[in-house]
Formats: C-alpha cells, sequence, structure tokens
C-alpha cells in the first residue's frame, strides 16, 4: 500500500508539472496578434498599393494593400505597435496603437489618407525597405531585397513591396499591370516582361523602378495627357555594364523528357547584345518575346497533352553617333502539341444497356517569327524623329481525330470525326513619330503616322460520319454522312492613322491645341464552302455557307482644346 501511494503521489505531480506546460506554452502561443486594417481616401475609395509599415520595439514588418485596400499582418508578439503608410499623391500617414492582450484579433478601423497639396519631395526610407518616392516614380533599392545566388530578376521583383507576381510571370504593381520593361531606360526585346525578369540575373541590378509612362509624346514636349501605363525600369550597377554574362540549364529525365535554356549577354555603355533559347517537352511555360502583344506578359500556357517547344531570340541596341540610335529584336517560337484521350461510360436502362467507348487525338503544330526595328534620329535640340517597322509571320495547324463507338443489343454504331487545318498570318506595319519644338517655350508641332497590314489565311477540311452496323451478323445497316466540306477563308486588314497637333502655350500652365486626325479602316473577308458530293467526290459550292464582302471606313476629325497643366491635376475643353 505504502508503494503504492508512493507512486500515486508521484503521477499527481507528474501530471501537475505537465499541465502547468501545457498552460504556460498556451499562454505564450496566445500572445500572438493578428492585425488588420483598410486604406481609404477621404471618400472612402479603397486604396491598393499602399505601403504599410508596422513597428514594434523589437521588430519592423512591410505588406502592401490589395486591391480593396486591405492588408494584414499574422504573428505580431506584442499590442503595442506603430503604423506608417505611404502612397504617392497623399499624406504620409503615421499613428501609435496601443490594445489590450486579451485580444487575439485587431481590427484597426479604416484609415483615411489626405491627398498631398504639394509636389511631392523625394522621401527616402532608409531604416528597413529603401524605397524612394517622387512625382511619377517608384524606385527600390535592390541590394536591401536578398535572393538566393543567380536568381532571376523575377524573384527579385517578388520580394518588393506594392509588386506582385502571378504564376505565369505578370507583374501587377500598385494594382495596376506592368505593360513594358526597359533596362537602363531603354526598351529590351520590345519591351517584354518575362524576357527580362525571367533571363536577365538579379545580381547585376542597382535599381528597379516602377514608373507611370505618358508616351514618348509627353517625354518630348513634357505635356501628359490621358492614362498613364506602368512600365518597370531596371537599372544595372555600373560596374556590371561593361561585360559578357549569361547562365544556361540542361535537364533530362524519364519518358524522353528534357529541357534547357540558355542565355547570353554583352553589355557595353550604350551597346546592348542578348541572345535566348529554350527548348523542353516538359509543358513548362517559356518565355515568347512579347508574342501574345505588345509588353503586358509573354508567357505561354502549353495546356493539355505532350508539348514540345522550343524558343529563340536575339536582341540588339547601339548609338551610331551621338545623334541615331538602333534597337531591334528577332524572335522564333515553336510549340508542337500531342492529346491523347480516351473515355468509357455504361448506360442502364429498364430492359438493356449500352456501353459508349470515345477515342480521340489532337495534334496542333504552331510557329511564329517576329520582327522589331526601332530607330530614333535626334536631328538637333529641335527635332526628333523615330521609325518603329515590324513584321511578323506565324503558321499553325492541327488535326482532329475522334471515334466514337457504341454499343447495345443487336445494334452497333461507330462515328467517326475528323478535322484538318492549317494557316499562314503574316503581318506588317510601321510607325512614325515627328516633333519639332519652336525657340518659344512650350510651342510645338507632331505628327504621327501609323500603317499596319494583317492577314490570315486558313484551310479546313471537315468530315463526320456514321456507320450503324447489325451487330448479331455483323452486316452494315446504314451509313450516314453528317458532314464533309471543305472552308477557305481569307481576311485582309488595313489600317492607316494619321495625326497632327499643335500646340500654342497661352501663359505657363495652360496650353491652346489645334490637332487633325485622319483615319482609315479597310477589311476584305473570304469564306468558301464546298460540300463533297458522296457520290461523285467532287466539291460543290455551298452558297449559304459562303460569303465575299469588303469594306471600307474612314473619318477626318479636326480639334480644338483649351488644356491646363497643373503639378496635381490637368484638364482639358474642347
Amino acid at each position: 500500500m505504502g508503494n503504492q501511494g508512493l507512486n500515486l503521489t508521484r503521477m499527481s505531480k507528474l501530471l501537475l508539472s505537465i499541465l502547468f506546460l501545457l498552460l504556460f506554452f498556451t499562454a505564450s502561443a496566445q500572445r500572438n496578434y493578428q492585425v488588420q486594417g483598410a486604406v481609404q481616401d477621404t471618400a472612402g475609395v479603397p486604396l491598393a498599393g499602399s505601403i504599410v509599415i508596422l513597428k514594434t520595439a523589437q521588430d519592423s514588418l512591410t505588406t502592401v494593400t490589395d486591391n480593396n485596400g486591405l492588408f494584414n499582418f499574422n504573428a505580431i508578439k506584442t499590442a503595442s505597435f506603430r503604423l506608417q503608410i505611404r502612397l504617392i499623391g497623399f499624406d504620409e500617414y503615421t499613428k501609435p496603437y496601443q490594445f489590450g492582450s486579451a485580444l487575439k484579433l485587431i481590427k484597426i478601423p479604416a484609415i483615411k489618407l489626405k491627398e498631398s497639396l504639394r509636389q511631392l519631395k523625394a522621401v527616402n526610407i532608409v531604416d528597413v525597405n529603401p524605397i524612394t518616392i517622387k512625382e511619377d516614380t517608384v524606385e527600390y533599392k535592390a541590394a536591401a531585397y536578398k535572393v538566393r545566388e543567380g536568381s532571376p530578376v523575377e524573384d527579385l521583383v517578388k520580394k518588393l513591396p506594392g509588386l506582385t507576381v502571378d504564376k505565369d510571370g505578370n507583374i501587377t504593381a500598385q494594382g495596376k499591370p506592368i505593360t513594358k520593361i526597359r533596362i537602363n531606360g531603354k526598351d529590351y526585346f520590345g519591351g517584354d516582361v518575362q524576357t527580362a525578369t525571367q533571363n536577365l540575373p538579379a545580381d547585376i541590378v542597382e535599381n528597379l523602378q516602377v514608373i507611370d509612362d505618358y508616351g514618348d509624346q509627353a517625354n518630348l514636349t513634357g505635356i501628359r495627357s490621358g492614362e498613364p501605363n506602368k512600365i518597370l525600369n531596371i537599372t544595372i550597377q555600373k560596374n556590371k555594364n561593361k561585360g559578357y554574362f549569361g547562365q544556361g540549364t540542361i535537364a533530362a529525365g524519364t519518358q524522353d523528357r528534357f529541357a534547357g535554356r540558355i542565355s547570353a549577354n554583352k553589355f557595353k555603355d550604350a551597346e546592348q547584345v542578348s541572345v535566348l533559347g529554350s527548348v523542353n517537352n516538359t509543358n513548362s511555360n517559356l518565355f515568347n518575346f512579347g508574342a501574345n502583344g505588345s509588353g503586358g506578359g509573354g508567357s505561354s500556357n502549353t495546356g493539355n497533352g505532350i508539348t514540345t517547344a522550343t524558343s529563340a531570340g536575339l536582341n540588339y541596341r547601339n548609338s551610331i553617333g551621338k545623334k541615331i540610335t538602333v534597337y531591334g529584336s528577332y524572335s522564333y517560337s515553336k510549340r508542337n502539341n500531342n492529346t491523347i484521350s480516351t473515355s468509357s461510360e455504361q448506360r442502364s436502362f429498364q430492359d438493356y444497356a449500352q456501353y459508349n467507348t470515345d477515342e480521340g487525338q489532337d495534334l496542333t503544330h504552331n510557329s511564329n517569327h517576329r520582327f522589331n526595328l526601332n530607330m530614333e534620329y535626334k536631328v538637333d535640340t529641335s527635332n526628333y524623329l523615330k521609325v518603329i517597322p515590324n513584321l511578323s509571320f506565324s503558321t499553325n495547324g492541327s488535326t482532329s481525330t475522334d471515334l466514337i463507338n457504341s454499343t447495345k443489343p443487336k445494334v452497333a454504331s461507330l462515328q467517326n470525326n475528323f478535322s484538318q487545318s492549317d494557316a499562314t498570318s503574316p503581318s506588317g506595319g510601321v510607325n512614325v513619330l515627328y516633333n519639332h519644338k519652336f525657340k518659344k517655350r512650350g510651342r510645338n508641332f507632331s505628327l504621327n503616322a501609323d500603317l499596319d497590314h494583317s492577314s490570315r489565311n486558313q484551310f479546313r477540311n471537315v468530315y463526320n460520319n456514321t456507320n450503324t452496323l447489325d451487330s448479331t451478323r455483323n452486316l452494315p445497316m446504314d451509313l450516314v454522312q453528317l458532314q464533309n466540306q471543305n472552308i477557305e477563308n481569307d481576311n485582309q486588314n488595313t489600317r492607316t492613322n494619321i495625326r497632327a497637333t499643335y500646340m500654342e502655350p497661352v501663359n505657363k500652365v495652360s496650353f491652346a491645341e489645334l490637332s487633325y486626325a485622319y483615319s482609315n479602316s479597310l477589311t476584305q473577308t473570304l469564306r468558301n464552302t464546298d460540300d463533297i458530293n458522296p457520290a461523285t467526290g467532287l466539291p460543290v459550292r455551298n452558297s449559304y455557307l459562303s460569303n465575299n464582302y469588303k469594306y471600307s471606313f474612314a473619318t477626318n476629325r479636326f480639334g480644338l482644346n483649351y488644356r491646363v497643366i497643373q503639378k496635381k491635376y490637368n484638364y482639358t475643353v474642347g
């Protein structure tokens, strides 16, 4: 009995010790707080992209408000802290907060930012996030954001407050998409975002600048109009802006899978030369040098099946003397995809069962050549000429087969669906900008001309039939040709735009603007559909599914505007 009592006493002490430790750790865990809040303007409109800094006595954390103006901090160790909030065009907000320790979720009342009534001076944040904020630029010092050695610029961008990168490499800054990227203030591969961020190494970067860009016209005249685009400018460290650098990877795996990527660059003052290439059959996304459009995203999703993808590109830039700058890029991409699908099902009815099987295969191929050239000629301090020609040629084709087998008592049917198409799409254009600045400050004349032509020629064959059999005797019962057609499409589009603008200053902040704009678009569409006669095998024109039309649309516009441009606002009457 004595030993049993002693053992019970020891067990009681052990249980009390364990209970004490659990209570201790539970109390410690409860010291973590979650802080949530919203940032708005004085009218209650959410302010996306606001930089929010939470400071405690021991630490400092930074986040950025989302598209709804909301911010969130997790695992905060104390209920006493200070919030600092910054956003271009608004006064800086700073305020200390202290809450009771019993709270686990701290909800900050909506924080209202007041619009700044003066031009923003540079604000340097040197303690945690070295960010410089100016009128239309947010600059990040790359050295403050650590990434692994050999990481691409994209990994560096992911760490910048106010910027987000999605799974396809598209970048958003302060809630708006980055539409173009530049290196040392100059376009790189036509401004394609992913080509630069996924191939340039992060360790050569000095600064990254998010800029509100109003276009070439505004840069020449200093007069801004319309909504700006967000662009990202990467400045290279001076000691790394001369020389060669590059990187490459190669990999192989089971089932004959492979992947490889290489980049080589030469930077020397105004000269930039870059060669990029990649190949894989792993269904990985590849850069495609802006094939989806100008800037704003060059990533390509390969979809289902097995895709073999190849891409290569060349970018060149240099100055010819002090007045002429030439830069351009050529890119090639090719993708072949093979998708095989099978499915089977059983349908049960009251007195019988029906079995269906579906076997399909889709083969697709596409290739694309793109050439862009940009020539700038600074004639003198008053005259500027810029010529931008571009050419592209793409081909794509597909072959699709689908066999549907349906079996039920005494009857079996086989449906055969087949389609094949091939298309070519050449296009080209040229943009010309001329600007003349008169001796009188603010007096300016500009001429902008844009000519584009695109075409697409496609031939398609579609064949569908159903064959019904007597399954008991394996004899044909019926053959129905559902569709057997040849379809040819030929589309031509030509677009011309010319705009001339004369600007006369009225005073230091207002201007009279006289403009003339001419626009013309020409569209030609031809569609020929032929039904194949099952008896003779000859084509017969189907007039109901064929058409041929041509139309053009032209406009002439004259404009007289009165424009006022202030540091904080501008408006136009006219």
